[in-house]
């Protein structure tokens, strides 16, 4: 317990970030993350591309939002952090734009809607 205690005092003081916050939007975020990919799940059922997009977006604002927290209020994080970071967020961006535009749907996806009988 002392391990902890000690482990959370080093990352409020080297980081400027409270880690309780951290988990509260970490759990916050986790039934926003869900109906995320309840909603790609549907979009694939019902043949809308629109739903999978509006799923996928949600779900990867919902993975994304403890980290932002940490983002806007952390203090001492390293230039290779915001580098890293930046480069996800782009090149996740421009994939996802792309496959969306050109209505890419991989073919493991559809062997298992057809197995499972969701499409024929």
């Amino acid at each position: 317990m002392e391990s902890i205690e000690r482990l959370i005092y080093f990352i409020q003081t080297t980081y400027s970030v409270n880690p309780l916050v951290f988990l509260f939007f970490y759990v916050l975020s986790i039934p926003i993350y869900w109906y995320g990919w309840y909603l790609v799940a549907l979009g694939f059922i019902k043949r809308s591309w629109q739903r999978i997009a509006w799923g996928i977006t949600i779900n990867r604002f919902a993975w994304f939002l403890p980290y932002l927290y940490v983002v806007t209020q952390g203090n001492d994080l390293p230039k290779w952090f915001w580098v890293s970071l930046f480069a996800l967020l782009l090149s996740s961006s421009l994939l996802f734009v792309t496959k969306i535009r050109t209505h890419q749907v991989p073919r493991e996806i559809n062997w298992l809607m057809t197995k499972l009988g969701l499409i024929k």
